[in-house]
């Protein structure tokens, strides 16, 4: 039963793509959020932070072959089925746009919840310059799938850590 549900899955996911479209104002109400995190943020890098994160979500969402659901993605993935598209590959992907990229009032960490089990998760958290990881918003591209989420560290149901990887982005 478990093989004919996961072959299901396979053959509707293969052939399919949801890749979300930005709603508009997307670039706009992140830059919104990301501007409240202090007075000290320059609004011009909050924008352009912004934008540089919903253009390369969707770029990444199209190039995953994102087919909507996260938890189908990550079967897709995991069979072998998909290159890309786990949680912190869109962590890689994204911080590998964002370190050529210099801010002086923001700063982005990668984070992590339930590291070290099997609901690890991994997303981005931007935060002021000076400011505590703590204080900071949570930018999440995978759980839909390339349509950002975000939200206040100190406002998520999860527990977000900060995680040091690949020289410490």
């Amino acid at each position: 039963m478990r093989a004919c549900l996961v072959f299901l899955i396979l053959v509707l996911g293969v052939g399919c793509k949801s890749v979300p479209k930005d709603s508009g104002d997307d670039a706009e109400r992140l830059t919104l959020a990301i501007r409240t995190l202090s007075p000290m943020v320059d609004p011009r890098e909050a924008r352009r932070l912004a934008q540089i994160l919903v253009d390369e979500s969707l770029k990444l969402a199209n190039s995953y072959g994102s087919v909507g659901e996260p938890w189908v993605q990550n079967i897709l993935v995991n069979s072998g089925v998909r290159e890309r598209g786990l949680c912190f590959h869109w962590v890689d992907d994204l911080s590998a746009v964002l370190e050529k990229r210099q801010f002086r009032s923001l700063v982005i960490h990668r984070a992590g919840v339930n590291l070290g089990t099997l609901q690890e998760h991994h997303a981005l958290v931007v935060s002021p310059y000076g400011g505590r990881f703590e204080d900071g918003l949570v930018v999440d591209a995978w759980r839909f799938q390339g349509r950002l989420h975000w939200v206040r560290v100190r406002a998520e149901e999860l527990q977000w850590e900060k995680v040091i990887e690949k020289g410490g982005f």
